[in-house]
């Protein structure tokens, strides 16, 4: 969408006792060319932050959108006005600052996500001194949060604000055209700047054909309420099913239902079947799909290759491990070899690694399927022998594969779930 910002109406906000703000504000937006400038009275109040928000929210009422609103402190730099924005897009941040929302903290750590080489997507910033509002349910969305604000929560709107870019599409330049100017100095900055980390691309893949399909909903409710909430999670789904992708830029590849134990088999060979399409992304990680991500789980799953430990074998000897013991087996581990043994519902890391894998893994199914071998837990047992040969640079505890009703002494992060196999299988 292609939008001239000298042609959008222009507010900006301004207390009357800053007469010199004012015309300083007015010229300069004149200067720069904008046509329709509209100056709105600021509010004063005991309280700062409240005066603030309901300055912006008499702005937020004040035109029909698109509309711009700045504060009276802001500088322009020059700037292309002519600017290419998504077409989703409901708000633009034309001024930027390095500091960002994560919980219910606050520092320089703003996430964001890469659109073009002049526009990103922000997801926690906190700022307001100048924004391109476009679409309507997102500005009442923000004139409630200016009004929350005034009227006693105690909290700044442009703490909403940045709560609000996880449910809407607001993007931001990344050269600014406004900065603000505070008492002691001016800054200017940019996007890729070292204090504004790229948000991480992350890809979750999943197999569900037949019934299985049943389990993805669920699945995926749990991973945008609670799987690596400051990251950008995207979707690999493999099914027979005509289904739609689950994330906005997912991906669905079609497979045909296989009877068991060929789905597990096989999940290698569709993984790889997609790696073009893996390769943008961060890291990925397969997530069996009758799994729940039930609390949290956060960065420190990040790593380059990632295995979480059985929960059946914690605290087990590795004798009592089972692992492929079948001498013609490509999955082949002896006795007295091999300290850990790993699940096959959840692993992953960068593409770089998860694909190298999941190449080796396949060539030695495919290698057995001609010598009619199935090692004794198929994919996983090729899985363990791999990871003796190449360790995981990173080992999760049974945190991130709990069976969901057992009892055993770690936290119930994922779950995963009871079934009726054969009932599930058919």
């Amino acid at each position: 969408m292609i939008i001239d910002l000298k042609d959008i109406p222009i507010i900006y906000i301004n207390m009357d006792k800053d007469i010199y703000k004012n015309k300083k504000c007015a010229e300069q937006l004149e200067k720069f060319g904008f046509k329709n400038i509209s100056r709105i009275e600021g509010v004063k109040h005991d309280n700062h932050q409240k005066g603030c928000a309901l300055a912006h929210h008499k702005a937020l009422s004040m035109l029909e959108p698109p509309f711009i609103i700045v504060e009276d402190d802001v500088l322009v730099k020059d700037f292309e006005h002519v600017i290419d924005i998504p077409e989703d897009a409901d708000a633009v941040y034309l001024g930027i600052s390095h500091w960002g929302k994560v919980a219910n903290n606050f520092g320089e750590l703003v996430y964001y996500e890469d659109i073009n080489e002049k526009i990103v997507r922000i997801k926690n910033m906190l700022s307001a001194h100048a924004i391109l509002y476009l679409q309507k349910e997102y500005i009442c969305f923000c004139k409630h949060a200016t009004n929350i604000s005034a009227n006693g929560s105690g909290v700044a709107h442009d703490q909403y604000f940045a709560e609000l870019q996880n449910i809407y599409n607001i993007y931001a330049v990344k050269d600014p055209l406004f900065f603000q100017k505070s008492q002691l100095e001016i800054t200017y900055p940019k996007f890729g700047d070292e204090i504004l980390p790229k948000r991480k691309k992350i890809c979750v893949i999943n197999i569900a054909t037949n019934k299985y399909i049943k389990f993805i909903e669920p699945l995926w409710e749990s991973i945008n309420n609670n799987f690596l909430e400051n990251c950008t999670i995207e979707s690999l789904l493999f099914t027979n099913h005509d289904i739609k992708p689950i994330t906005k830029n997912g991906k669905v590849s079609k497979i045909e239902h296989e009877p068991f134990p060929t789905p597990t088999l096989m999940r290698y060979h569709y993984i790889n079947s997609e790696s073009e399409y893996l390769k943008q992304f961060d890291y990925c990680f397969y997530l069996d799909a009758d799994m729940l991500i039930e609390s949290k789980v956060g960065e420190e799953i990040l790593g380059d290759l990632v295995a979480s430990i059985h929960p059946g074998f914690f605290n087990k000897s590795p004798n009592e491990f089972t692992y492929e013991r079948n001498e013609a087996s490509l999955a082949y581990i002896p006795i007295d070899n091999g300290n850990k043994y790993y699940a096959g519902g959840f692993n992953g890391g960068t593409p770089e690694q998860f694909l190298k894998m999941s190449e080796t893994i396949l060539k030695n199914i495919d290698i057995e399927k001609k010598n009619d071998i199935i090692a004794i837990w198929h994919d996983e047992s090729h899985l363990n022998r791999y990871l003796l040969d190449n360790p995981p640079t990173l080992e999760l505890n049974p945190d991130y594969c709990y069976p969901e009703s057992w009892n055993i002494p770690f936290e119930r992060k994922i779950l995963a779930l009871d079934k009726n196999h054969s009932e599930v299988r058919s």
